[in-house]
C-alpha cells in the first residue's frame, strides 16, 4: 500500500535572522541590505523538508495462514519461515511472525521537485527521520528489524537503533524514532527514492505497525549562511555606530525652574 504525502517546507535561518535583527534594532536600512544580500546566495542555501505518512489500525484484520491482510496503508503477510504447522504462524495480522510492508509516496508532495534540486546541488541529506507507532506483541520483539525494502541494503535491528529499547513494554502502544542516516548513506536512500519519488519499507516481525512517518531534509549551505550572517552583522554594527554619533539632547534646570533643552556638540 502507498502512503500519503504530507508537506514540503523550505528551511533556513536567513528568514528568522532577518526578523530578529528587524525586531531588535528597527533598522530599516539593515533589513533592506540583507534582503538584497539574500539574492546573491545560491538556491540551495535554503534546506528543504518533505514528509510522507502511512496509517492503519492498532487492531488490524486477521486471516488464516498463508493469507495476507490490508491494514490501511500497510500490508501484512506471514514471515518467510512460517509454515502451516507452526503454532505462531496460523494467523496473519496478530503481530506475531508477520511481515509489515508499506511505501512512502512523495510523488504528489508539493515542492518535491525543489527538494530533488536541492539534493542534487548539495549532494547529501541532512536528516532522514523515521517515526513508527507500534505495539509489540511477544518477547520475540527484541529481535525485530526494519529496512528500506531493497535487496542489498542494511537491515536495521531495532535494539541498535532505538534508545532505551529495553524499556519498551509488550502490549503497549509506543512511538519510536530512527535516524536512517545512521544506517544508510544519502545516495542509498535517494537511489531508491528516485525516480518514482517513493520509498518501500519492510518491518519484521513481532509487532503491529499502526503509523509511520518519514521526513527527508536537505542541508542548509553553511558557507552561504555564514556569509549572509556576517554581512548582516557588519551592516548592523555600522548602523549602530552611526546612530551613536548623532547629536543628543539633555535637559537641565534653568533659574526659573523650567526645563530647557541644551544641545551638545560633537568634539
Amino acid at each position: 500500500m502507498r502512503s500519503k504525502s504530507v508537506y514540503f517546507q523550505k528551511n533556513g535561518i536567513v528568514g528568522a535572522g532577518l526578523m530578529q535583527i528587524w525586531m531588535r534594532s528597527g533598522a530599516t536600512l539593515v533589513l533592506t541590505i540583507l534582503l538584497t544580500a539574500v539574492g546573491w546566495v545560491p538556491q540551495f542555501a535554503f534546506g528543504a523538508t518533505i514528509a510522507a505518512e502511512a496509517a492503519g489500525s492498532t487492531t488490524p484484520p486477521q486471516a488464516p495462514f498463508p493469507n495476507t491482510v490490508s491494514n490501511g496503508d500497510f500490508t501484512i503477510s506471514p514471515t518467510s519461515d512460517c509454515t502451516a504447522d507452526s503454532d505462531t504462524c496460523r494467523i496473519t495480522g496478530d503481530g506475531i511472525n508477520d511481515f509489515t510492508t508499506w511505501t512512502f509516496d512523495f510523488s504528489n508532495t508539493l515542492g518535491v521537485s525543489d527538494f530533488i534540486e536541492d539534493f542534487e546541488k548539495s549532494g547529501k541529506l541532512s536528516s532522514a527521520k523515521l517515526t513508527l507507532q507500534l505495539t509489540p506483541k511477544v518477547t520475540g520483539f527484541s529481535t525485530d528489524d526494519i529496512r528500506i525494502d531493497k535487496t542489498g541494503l542494511t537491515i536495521i535491528e531495532l535494539v541498535d537503533a532505538v534508545p532505551n529499547f529495553n524499556d519498551i513494554q509488550i502490549g503497549v502502544l509506543t512511538n519510536i524514532e530512527i535516524q536512517l542516516l545512521n544506517f544508510y548513506t544519502s545516495d542509498e536512500i535517494m537511489g531508491v527514492f528516485l525516480p518514482a519519488k517513493t520509498l518501500p519499507m519492510k518491518y519484521t516481525d513481532d509487532a503491529i505497525i499502526s503509523f509511520a512517518r518519514l521526513e527527508l531534509t536537505t542541508p542548509v549551505s553553511e558557507p552561504a549562511t555564514l556569509s549572509i550572517l556576517s554581512f548582516g552583522l557588519a551592516s548592523l554594527g555600522f548602523y549602530r555606530q552611526r546612530k551613536g554619533k548623532r547629536p543628543s539632547l539633555i535637559y537641565s534646570d534653568s533659574p526659573n525652574k523650567r526645563m530647557q533643552p541644551t544641545r551638545y556638540t560633537r568634539g
